[in-house]
């Protein structure tokens, strides 16, 4: 792929993560979670373009007005553009083609569970993200 074409695809992907959560749109949310989950999900939020506050606050909403359908080829997408990397990359390391990760990610192929452990370990989050 052409250079002029791979830097469109990453505007656009910016485009589509910074459109998901806006930071003139961002939302404060509290909810309690297991200690030992706790940076799996500071993970995912941060790759869903969410920041992470320790601080109360006031006007909080219940995560499920927040994340009510939770997506794993988003979050796919999420951290794979977190960590810079390519489809093409991702397909490598998990032995397949390129349009096997663009339909995991567009969320027209499943995900199932040997495929989840192996992509935990490749993005070091837990693998029932992706399921």
């Amino acid at each position: 792929m052409p250079a002029h074409m791979r830097r469109q695809s990453i505007r656009q992907m910016k485009q589509e993560i910074n459109n998901m959560i806006p930071n003139s749109n961002l939302m404060s949310v509290k909810f309690r979670v297991p200690a030992k989950k706790l940076e799996d999900i500071k993970n995912i939020i941060a790759a869903l373009g969410g920041q992470i506050d320790e601080e109360d606050a006031d006007d909080s909403v219940a995560w499920e007005e927040v994340l009510p359908d939770t997506q794993p080829g988003k979050i796919l997408r999420g951290l794979r553009y977190r960590d810079g990397k390519s489809q093409k990359w991702l397909a490598e390391e998990l032995g397949m083609k390129q349009p096997n990760v663009s339909a995991m990610e567009k969320g027209e192929r499943p995900i199932g569970k040997s495929l989840a452990k192996k992509l935990g370990e490749l993005f070091n989050v837990s693998y029932k993200v992706f399921l």
